[in-house]
């Protein structure tokens, strides 16, 4: 081999040990080093408690990647506290939305609020429903409880995710020498939970916090998964996470977030918001039973489904191509559909069955405190003396959860 050549190989050598360490690096920080937080994983199972159990027992067994794991119970507590964490002014609109118990009352009350020209500001509940109802005809495995999810998904404002009943968090604190004991170490968990029959029933769903993750698992599975990206914020009490959140309002800042807000109260509810409170709760108990087929109106829930599309088209708030499909699409199958009475039955029927009591279980003052929260639940917004929040935010905006945020925020990506 000449000259030439040797400085060729040299650098050919060079180049690749170079390449080698930047992406062993690269992968230090995505990965082995990264927070715990952003190696997080969530299963979304649609079965009966006992298997989800009997799941979350094997997925602790499993030390070589799993810290540990718990059955999630958080989204009991997000309703619990819904009704307490809106204003008086939106109150008063669930006031008017829960006054009775059939499905075309509450049809009805969105419409009259928004031809009043009282709802542009809500109009977030209409969509909703729309959403609700699309899902509800696109899956032929929904929950039995049809008529809680819808009331859950009014008062949560969040998207209605049908086949998901219980959610089980994964947490691996673990320490690893090198990326391939770790890529070991995880290829060989999913194999362990894909050996168990619940991981194969096709209206799963696992999400990720972490890229890497998410692509590894994503090339090898068929199972639905997600991937979201977020950054943590750190705050030194409640008091500073609520003022964080109030300096990213005030510069229009589009997020969302996940911190101890969503499950705890700062004050007591204020005397206003009490009243009107203690209003839905009274009322709840004058409801009546249209349990009997006599009390179902078809007619009249086809016709509002019709003065929904009208007002989708013809608000420029609500206006939009995916809804307008939704609409027409759902408008069709109750009309012209053979199942479509019996889908109205099943909802109408539902919804006046568990209106009563599921409203009378969010419609409490009791302010819920730090104290009453799982440890599983308190150590993921609770670590080392620091509060800790989760955001779901466009990257051009990282600049300004710093402005907002006392302390460094750490991206999943880093």
């Amino acid at each position: 081999m000449n000259h030439f050549s040797k400085n060729i190989f040299n650098i050919l050598i060079i180049s690749f040990l170079a390449f080698f360490l930047y992406s062993y690096q690269i992968f230090k920080k995505t990965i082995i080093e990264i927070n715990p937080e952003f190696r997080s994983i969530e299963i979304f199972i649609d079965s009966d408690f006992q298997s989800v159990n009997k799941l979350n027992e094997k997925i602790n067994q499993y030390d070589d990647f799993v810290s540990y794991s718990y059955i999630d119970n958080s989204y009991d507590i997000k309703v619990y506290n819904s009704l307490k964490q809106k204003s008086v002014k939106e109150l008063y609109l669930y006031e008017n939305l829960f006054k009775q118990s059939s499905v075309e009352s509450l049809m009805k009350s969105m419409i009259d609020k928004q031809l009043a020209n009282d709802f542009d500001k809500y109009s977030n509940l209409i969509l909703r429903f729309v959403d609700f109802l699309y899902n509800y005809i696109s899956n032929s495995s929904c929950s039995e409880e049809l008529g809680q999810d819808l009331i859950n998904e009014l008062v949560l404002l969040k998207k209605y995710n049908c086949p998901e009943r219980y959610k089980i968090v994964v947490k691996s604190n673990k320490k690893y020498l090198n990326q391939f004991e770790f890529q070991y170490q995880y290829e060989k968990f999913f194999t362990y939970l894909n050996t168990f029959d619940i991981m194969k029933i096709s209206t799963n769903k696992i999400k990720f916090y972490n890229k890497f993750l998410y692509q590894k698992y994503n090339n090898k599975n068929d199972i639905d998964i997600e991937y979201k990206e977020c950054v943590l914020c750190f705050s030194d009490n409640i008091v500073d996470i609520k003022n964080s959140f109030n300096a990213l309002d005030q510069m229009s800042v589009v997020y969302e977030s996940e911190s101890i807000l969503d499950y705890v109260m700062i004050n007591e509810v204020e005397r206003d918001k009490y009243k009107l409170i203690n209003r839905i709760l009274i009322n709840s108990s004058n409801y009546n039973d249209f349990s009997n087929d006599g009390n179902l109106n078809f007619s009249l829930f086809i016709n509002l489904l019709k003065d929904f599309e009208n007002l989708i088209f013809s608000n420029k708030i609500l206006i939009n191509e995916s809804f307008s499909y939704k609409i027409k699409l759902i408008i069709d199958f109750f009309e012209n559909d053979s199942s479509g009475f019996e889908y109205y039955y099943n909802l109408s029927e539902n919804y006046n069955k568990v209106i009563g009591d599921h409203i009378r279980y969010i419609a409490n003052t009791e302010k819920f405190t730090q104290d009453r929260l799982s440890l599983f639940i308190l150590n993921n917004y609770f670590k080392n003396e620091k509060y800790v929040s989760k955001l779901f935010i466009n990257q051009d905006d990282l600049r300004l959860i710093n402005a907002a945020f006392k302390y460094s925020i750490i991206k999943s990506n880093n």
